[in-house]
């Protein structure tokens, strides 16, 4: 693979983001692509194989499980290692599962312990990929150009996963069980090779010392603990995926009971939201620049909590679907802002173990969303999810704007070298 330095001598006026982010953007919606296609198949083939609701169950859980076990120690390896080449490694491996996949279906169908074993494997081999990708842009592309790079990387795998693949992938499941299956494997191997071609503009970046992992976990956890920025960030982070999920969980109910809607436009719901999703990645950097990091931010909240409280009010399917495009935009407006802030901010040599935490603090509070969402709408009805859904994150908003208020943010400083400015410092050391 090559990752070799690439001085780039032409004004960055003239380069754009350059060849090496072009690459990048290609890799992940060439495999977001392959995964909405996974997404809307895999389901159906497992409901071929077994319809015992437990044991489908099963095949989800065991595909989004590694996200809690494995998380923590593949971010201490991303710090460790070149993040380029794990991506690489992830894909190749993702790769190598479907091929067992495949070759299970040409003979006649996989059982259940085979798809739960390739589901596991998948789902590994998405943390290792997702944890190095978030470290791997700032060596791609200058710290002043991370809000444009995240947010066309942002519309890029919506735009990919929720409405090519997903879309794609049932139609070709019903054409041919293999189809869905061949081209995600040719989206991870066509991800790996535009991953490996990608040559840093920089040096490399220190990479984290080898030693026991659970210090270096430790020492990630300390980093966010002790910075009040990345402390409310995923604090609030945690609170959003666990109000997102709870709604998730009871709108089939809500949309058909509430709504008065016909089970098929569930997913033009859902529909709505990617397409927020797409008009939030394409304007946030105009949006950061127009306005400021903090207003951005803050406002993104606000705006999830405000959708939220108009779906808990909707009274017919208009509404429903302007609050979805507005969460779709503000959740990836959020997203967008927080993970270049983050990406300028932390040291390299943490930025693995910072991701892969507050991955996990996001999907540890997914199923606790889920569980008092449940018992709300039991308790009062499907609508007060939403209700108290909002107001908790309105209430969330209002604390990170405090905290904003205190803090000093990177800001870029264009009208100089054409550099971002340093990022606040933490007295986090290796131990």
């Amino acid at each position: 693979m090559n990752t070799g330095l690439h001085a780039e001598a032409r004004p960055r006026a003239e380069r754009g983001l350059g060849a090496g982010f072009r690459r990048t953007w290609a890799a992940s919606a060439v495999s977001a692509v392959g995964t909405g296609m996974h997404f809307a198949a895999f389901p159906v083939l497992a409901a071929e194989v077994t319809s015992d609701p437990g044991q489908l169950s099963l095949v989800t859980v065991l595909g989004s499980l590694p996200w809690l076990l494995v998380a923590l120690p593949a971010g201490v390896l991303v710090d460790r290692m070149h993040p380029g080449r794990i991506m690489v490694a992830a894909d190749f491996g993702r790769a190598v599962a479907v091929v067992a996949l495949l070759a299970m279906l040409w003979a006649g169908g996989p059982n259940l312990p085979a798809l739960l074993v390739v589901s596991a494997l998948l789902g590994v081999g998405e943390v290792f990929f997702e944890c190095a990708a978030q470290s791997f842009l700032p060596a791609v592309v200058a710290k002043e150009d991370l809000e444009q790079a995240n947010g066309r990387l942002f519309t890029g795998v919506t735009a990919g996963r929720d409405f090519v693949g997903q879309l794609v992938g049932g139609t070709l499941f019903a054409v041919s069980r293999t189809l869905p299956f061949v081209v995600n494997l040719v989206s991870f191997v066509a991800s790996g090779l535009l991953i490996a071609g990608v040559r840093t503009t920089e040096a490399p970046p220190k990479r984290a010392a080898k030693g026991a992992m659970l210090p270096q976990i430790a020492a990630g956890l300390r980093l966010i603990l002790r910075n009040r920025v990345l402390r409310s960030f995923a604090l609030a982070s945690a609170v959003v995926n666990a109000v997102f999920l709870g709604e998730l969980a009871v709108l089939v109910l809500f949309a058909t009971r509430e709504l008065g809607l016909a089970e098929r436009y569930y997913g033009l719901l859902l529909t709505a939201m990617a397409v927020g999703g797409v008009g939030g990645g394409l304007l946030a950097p105009r949006l950061v620049r127009r306005l400021d990091r903090r207003a951005a931010l803050t406002g993104a909240l606000v705006a999830i909590g405000a959708s939220s409280l108009v779906l808990g009010l909707a009274a017919e399917l208009f509404s429903a679907l302007a609050a979805f495009v507005l969460m779709g935009f503000a959740m990836t407006l959020w997203n967008v802002v927080v993970v270049s802030l983050r990406q300028m901010i932390v040291p390299a040599e943490f930025l693995g173990r910072t991701n892969s935490v507050y991955r996990l603090l996001g999907w540890g509070a997914m199923p606790l969303g889920g569980l008092l969402a449940g018992a709300a709408a039991d308790a009062w009805g499907l609508r007060t999810p939403f209700a108290l859904g909002g107001v908790a994150t309105v209430l969330c908003a209002l604390a990170v704007a405090r905290v904003l208020r205190r803090e000093t943010l990177p800001t870029d400083a264009r009208e100089t070298d054409g550099r971002a400015t340093a990022a606040p410092e933490t007295d986090i050391r290796e131990s």
